[in-house]
């Protein structure tokens, strides 16, 4: 789901169309940092998804650190959201090879190990795209 700057209309709708089959199934695509968000997401056993824009946003980068890495996909299809060094290059469109960026960053706020990074937004992206592989 898409949501921006409409959160106040668009948790209420899905708290009361809730179905628990779509418990990992559902991704907020290019979240804004906002607490009740994650709150909601964690609720739920959502996921939310993070772009380019981690890589210079400072309110979205200090969000991220209190998101649970196992909640996290890394987005491939933001065209305008560029990480940097890139977004500041004008390198456009975005592509999915960008997302080792993004990836790098959520390790460095996290304090994790790119591999570990990597390792567990794969295997989010397979349980909520129904994936063969493992979580």
């Amino acid at each position: 789901m898409h949501n921006r700057e409409a959160k106040d209309l668009l948790l209420p709708i899905v708290r009361e169309l809730w179905d628990s089959s779509l418990k990992e199934r559902m991704v907020f695509h290019c979240c804004e940092p906002d607490m009740e968000l994650l709150e909601f997401v964690k609720e739920f056993g959502l996921y939310l998804g993070v772009d380019g824009d981690l890589t210079y946003w400072a309110e979205k980068q200090e969000f991220i650190k209190e998101v649970p890495l196992d909640m996290l996909v890394i987005e491939t299809d933001a065209p305008f959201l560029l990480p940097e060094p890139l977004k500041s290059q004008k390198a456009y469109p975005n592509v999915p090879a960008n997302v080792v960026l993004v990836a790098q960053k959520i390790a460095e706020l996290k304090n994790e190990a790119i591999e570990r990074v990597a390792k567990v937004t794969t295997a989010n992206a397979k349980v909520l795209f129904n994936l063969q592989g493992d979580k």
